[in-house]
């Protein structure tokens, strides 16, 4: 089959098009044997913006070097907007590949539509040697397919009032659902200045990260103050009493790799080689 007749059949594999929950979607990656999708994952959902995030953010880390796999819905003219691999979008028979390694590992299974492209996407992005992979959520976010991914670091645009059928009514509710995406003691990122305190209340429960706009140099990264005015980090010591790096006080933000312990190491490239280093920002 090529593509466009496997996209006509699994649109009819299941009864619902939308059927909450992470049960058959485990199942069936587990047969398949799914590793990590890259050595990062980032989860962005939300009521409105995920599509321009994960955009902002692929572009981002190419632009640093990065290998970067993107999973976005919906598409706007072919199916295989969804999956883009270092900038460029699957090609046809790499998805019907995925698509007929799911239908070998499901048995009797049913998958929706949207399970079968994200069980299709992590498929493609293990063997694609990625650095980052960014998955966008596709409904609410506790339930969703894409949560079957731990995230390292989980994002929620905004949260407004959608798909009340599915994900309660109010936004304390769907709030609630959304931030199930977030982990324990990982960071996630609000874009809402007023999020619902639902999701500040998950993020507290599990010890979740949170970042949100206005607080980001005042709660987990203190030092952000000292990077986004002069592009340097305050640099600790990395062995024996009073140990610093050779350029004193401070380091080149992201460091070389054994120079000294920064403030914010996770955001050191796994390619460090490829690392084109940021400027610094302007208010």
């Amino acid at each position: 089959m090529n593509l466009t007749q496997w996209l006509d059949r699994i649109e009819q594999l299941h009864p619902k098009s939308i059927d909450m929950g992470l049960e058959r979607i485990a199942a069936v990656a587990g047969r398949l044997g799914l590793g990590r999708a890259a050595r990062a994952v980032i989860t962005v959902g939300g009521t409105n913006g995920k599509g321009s995030t994960v955009a902002f953010i692929e572009a981002i880390a190419r632009a640093a070097g990065w290998r970067v796999g993107a999973y976005t819905s919906p598409h706007l003219l072919t199916y295989n907007e969804r999956l883009r691999i270092d900038g460029v979008d699957a090609e046809d028979a790499a998805i019907v590949a995925a698509f007929e390694a799911i239908e070998a590992a499901r048995g009797d299974t049913p998958l929706t539509y949207f399970e079968y492209g994200t069980l299709a996407a992590l498929w493609l992005f293990e063997r694609a040697d990625l650095d980052l992979a960014i998955l966008e959520v596709g409904l609410g976010g506790r339930l969703d397919a894409t949560n079957l991914v731990d995230p390292d670091v989980a994002v929620i645009t905004t949260v407004d009032v959608d798909h009340q059928d599915y994900l309660g009514e109010g936004r304390e509710a769907i709030g609630h659902e959304k931030a199930g995406i977030a982990r324990a003691w990982k960071p996630l990122v609000l874009g809402d200045d007023d999020p619902p305190s639902s999701v500040l209340r998950h993020a507290y429960a599990i010890g979740a990260k949170t970042l949100r706009i206005g607080s980001i140099s005042s709660s987990i990264f203190p030092a952000a103050r000292v990077w986004i005015a002069t592009g340097r980090m305050p640099c600790c010591p990395v062995s024996g009493a009073g140990a610093r790096s050779d350029t004193g006080s401070t380091c080149r933000f992201p460091p070389s790799a054994g120079q000294c312990n920064c403030a914010m190491p996770r955001w050191r490239s796994p390619r460090c080689a490829r690392w084109s280093a940021p400027r610094p920002m302007t208010r």
